[in-house]
């Protein structure tokens, strides 16, 4: 296609769909309009991101879970609308752009059957499937939710007690060829909203004490804890 029709398509596309704030649903640019930025409270990059909750590497949140974040978060997770996976991932690759470049995968925290029959997706998938697609570093379907199955038995007894509940496993359907990809990698973790810090703690010790992982680090869109 010429490039002036492209343009022209283009014009005509932000004409009868313009772009919209994701959460107030004002005509914005951006994917948050600047008038409810002012009310988010955005994590700072150079601060340490550790304070002792992820005890396997760095852990990077985008927001404090409160104000326009948890509406956008309800409106993803609660009010069904699956499209919103794009725009928070958008959100989180463009806030920490310069930090994927560094991992050699990303691995999602995946929801549980209920979460997923009710909702009828998984909301960690669609957030790290558009950060994958812009960052270039490839997604790998690691872990699930336990059924009582999975590749748990080779964890060492001290963080099967310290950091494990039997809640995820290393998914059995893996291929060996997977499993020797990872041995020695750098992988970062997602989800979608810290809290405890058990969930990222107990995928991390599968990643690093069944899989091989060398680093594991942790990536929110956002947190209600105060402490990091």
């Amino acid at each position: 296609m010429p490039r002036f029709l492209s343009k022209i398509f283009s014009v005509f596309g932000k004409i009868l769909s313009p772009p919209l704030c994701v959460i107030c649903r004002k005509f914005s640019e951006a994917e948050i309009c600047p008038e409810c930025m002012r009310l988010v409270i955005r994590a700072k990059k150079d601060q340490n991101r550790n304070s002792g909750l992820f005890t396997y590497g760095e852990l990077y949140y985008y927001a404090r879970y409160t104000g326009p974040i948890k509406e956008l978060v309800a409106k993803y997770k609660f009010g069904g609308q699956m499209w919103l996976g794009k725009c928070i991932g958008n959100i989180m690759h463009d806030y920490y752009q310069d930090v994927f470049p560094l991992y050699d995968y990303i691995v999602y925290v995946p929801v549980s059957k209920a979460s997923m029959k009710k909702r009828g997706f998984d909301q960690c998938f669609e957030i790290v499937k558009q950060i994958s697609k812009k960052s270039g570093v490839p997604i790998l379907e690691v872990i699930r939710g336990n059924s009582g199955k999975g590749r748990q038995s080779r964890l060492r007894r001290g963080l099967r007690k310290e950091n494990v509940t039997g809640r995820f496993a290393v998914r059995e359907d893996i291929p060996d060829e997977t499993l020797y990809a990872l041995q020695g990698s750098k992988v970062l973790i997602v989800d979608d909203i810290l809290t405890t810090g058990s969930t990222l703690r107990e995928c991390a010790a599968l990643l690093v004490d069944i899989c091989g992982c060398m680093k594991v680090d942790a990536m929110v869109f956002a947190t209600g804890r105060t402490d990091i």
